[in-house]
């Protein structure tokens, strides 16, 4: 009998440790609440926005957007980077998330579907909320007008919340639900944020 329960319990630990899910490889992989997510976005695209410090402007902030695909003169955020240029070393791995020093960077996605509430609030997902969290390593910068930007969002955990378009309000989702993105690389020429 004794027996019996200890094969039974290995069967268990060995069918419960195949059936884990491994950290996907391949570029643009994304996971919603454990499952495997499909998305795709339109050309990636980069902006450089100016800053003011004690000297007068400068580049303070690069935006990295993997749009929605609908055509527009501003592509629609679908995956969006901002990254604060005084937080990167390049080749080097920085981190940043809700607990963290960021230096102001964060990862968001918005999904396609535009998921509301009954008081017409927006779903969307972001490295700053509590959890979240995000690993990126920029290869190239030359963080100029028409600059070259090269890197990889090697990973990001982002829960969920809501949002009213109208006021900026902010609720935590009815139901927790987080997006996970593992190896976006992306290389883009900057240009002038049209809205900033």
């Amino acid at each position: 009998m004794i027996y019996k329960l200890i094969a039974l319990l290995i069967n268990v630990l060995l069918l419960s440790g195949c059936s884990s899910s491994k950290t996907p490889t391949k570029p643009y992989s994304m996971r919603l609440d454990g499952s495997k997510y499909v998305w795709e976005s339109g050309p990636v695209a980069g902006f450089i926005i100016e800053g003011y410090d004690d000297l007068g402007p400068r580049p303070k902030t690069i935006n990295i957007v993997f749009p929605q695909r609908k055509s527009s003169s501003f592509p629609l955020p679908g995956l969006e980077l901002e990254l604060n240029i005084d937080s990167i070393t390049i080749g080097i791995e920085i981190e940043f998330g809700d607990s963290l020093n960021s230096g102001h960077s964060s990862v968001s996605f918005r999904p396609p579907y535009r998921s509301t509430t009954k008081e017409g609030m927006i779903l969307a997902y972001e490295s700053r909320e509590a959890g979240g969290y995000a690993r990126i390593v920029v290869h190239e910068m030359d963080a100029r007008y028409r600059g070259r930007v090269s890197g990889t969002l090697t990973y990001a955990r982002l829960p969920g919340y809501y949002y009213d378009i109208n006021t900026g309000n902010v609720k935590a989702a009815q139901k927790p639900t987080v997006i996970e993105f593992f190896n976006w690389p992306f290389t883009v020429i900057l240009d002038q944020h049209p809205l900033r």
